[in-house]
């Protein structure tokens, strides 16, 4: 069933944003607590208050750990993915999808293919909703384009919420980023490094020698 977010009845509230914030004895919100536990407060509740300033309608809630999807959408068709309720936006696909990218982050992210002047493979770790692959193969015909994810249910969710669609240019794997770089393969012109979870970076793509593998996976003049 649909859940419209916040004005939906019943059981949504066991799963709503501000169960993460409160403790079950419904302790303080911890705003006078100091370091790191005020940062997550804050952040927490910024994003409980986006939620609430833009009512969206819950199309699908995934299972409890790992990444744990969620897709909604407001009022003018946007639809978000989310991993978890009070996380940041992972993905949005507007109106002019595939062609309009709608967070700042992949507008930043997708300049750097201009670094290559005439790329022929680009390779990305991290598929989220497929927005960023989705834009390159519309911008980019000619380009064949590798995106890898770790996780089958984000790869489905965008598959059904997000019109994520193979081709022959456009290829996706269920891998993990690090296997799939380490593992013998082609030469990219670009590599963009889109693998963001619930709690940031994974951390076996956050260490020098994960980078010196993707260097090694570069072609002469490539870019990441």
């Amino acid at each position: 069933d649909l859940v419209t977010w916040p004005r939906a009845r019943g059981p949504w509230w066991r799963q709503a944003p501000w169960t993460r914030v409160l403790s079950r004895s419904g302790a303080s919100l911890g705003l006078t607590s100091p370091g790191a536990r005020v940062a997550r407060t804050r952040r927490t509740l910024a994003r409980i208050f986006r939620w609430l300033n833009v009512p969206r309608t819950v199309l699908y809630v995934g299972k409890p750990g790992g990444y744990r999807c969620i897709v909604s959408q407001d009022g003018e068709g946007r639809r978000y993915l989310q991993f978890g309720w009070d996380s940041a936006f992972q993905s949005v696909r507007g109106q002019g999808f595939p062609l309009q990218l709608e967070l700042e982050y992949t507008q930043g992210m997708v300049a750097g293919v201009a670094f290559v002047a005439q790329p022929r493979r680009i390779l990305m770790v991290g598929v989220g909703a497929g927005s960023l692959p989705m834009f390159l193969r519309a911008a980019l015909p000619q380009v064949h384009i590798d995106a890898v994810d770790c996780d089958a249910e984000v790869l489905d969710v965008a598959r059904r919420y997000f019109d994520l669609r193979e081709d022959s240019q456009l290829r996706l794997h269920l891998e993990d980023g690090r296997r799939f770089i380490e593992a013998p393969g082609p030469a990219y012109d670009v590599v963009l490094l889109d693998a963001f979870g619930p709690r940031g970076v994974p951390r076996s793509l956050a260490t020098w020698d994960f980078l010196r593998a993707v260097r090694a996976r570069l072609t002469p003049e490539g870019a990441v």
